[in-house]
């Protein structure tokens, strides 16, 4: 499956930007997302709560941010662990553009891959709850940033 979409973000591009590797913040934003552990510096594991029909798990994933394209161009790789969630994989594709002086139009492409016994299990039902969850993701960090930016406008 692949779709696209964007979101403009209430902050500067750079602090965006940063926003999104920072740990906490990831954490907030994963929707259903019962703990988050940094590996090494991009590197990161997550358990995820996934409702599917009948399929109610935790999925532990392994999520790396490719930050190779900063300031412009953020790459997240989302791969899933043990039982069917080995064959579940994601990628994100987020470019960061000024809109504005304190704002910045977030455009993303998501690529989900589904293979073996898990495609079979229902890929139209699995696919839609992996769009709603990047949708969500997305809210979820708009959110946290109009939160901080609030607050940083507060100090001054």
């Amino acid at each position: 499956m692949k779709f696209q979409d964007s979101k403009t973000i209430n902050a500067p591009r750079g602090r965006t930007y940063a926003l999104f590797c920072k740990p906490r913040v990831l954490q907030r934003c994963i929707p259903k997302c019962n703990g988050l552990t940094q590996i090494s510096e991009n590197h990161f594991e997550a358990r995820i709560g996934v409702r599917i029909a009948w399929l109610n798990e935790e999925v532990p994933c392994v999520i790396e941010l490719d930050t190779s394209g900063k300031p412009d161009k953020l790459g997240i790789a989302i791969r899933g662990r043990g039982r069917l969630a080995d064959l579940a994989k994601g990628d994100i594709i987020i470019i960061f553009t000024r809109s504005s002086e304190d704002k910045t139009q977030l455009s993303y492409v998501v690529q989900s891959h589904l293979d073996g016994a898990i495609m079979r299990f229902g890929s139209r039902l699995i696919e839609r709850e992996l769009k709603t969850l990047t949708i969500n993701f997305f809210n979820n960090f708009s959110d946290v940033v109009d939160q901080r930016e609030a607050q940083r406008a507060a100090k001054v």
